[in-house]
């Protein structure tokens, strides 16, 4: 799942999560931007949810192949 707004607080709601259950969370956002993104918060709750999260602030460029079944992710870092 792309996760949206750059994972603000308001991007990713439990019960949404919980509704989606994805396999994996893709969050785009720059470092050390002014708006702290992703949010803390979002990020406990896939961490709750274990839903494995990659961010290119700390990834960065993240490229994602699919055979349309199975997928590979590969980060730059």
């Amino acid at each position: 799942m792309k996760v949206a707004h750059h994972g603000s607080s308001t991007s990713s709601t439990y019960n949404f999560l919980k509704a989606v259950q994805p396999q994996l969370a893709l969050i785009s956002c720059g470092d050390k931007e002014k708006y702290n993104h992703p949010n803390k918060k979002v990020l406990g709750t896939f961490e709750y949810l274990q839903i494995p999260v990659k961010v290119t602030s700390q990834n960065g460029e993240i490229t994602l192949r699919t055979d349309g079944e199975k997928y590979q992710i590969m980060t730059d870092k």
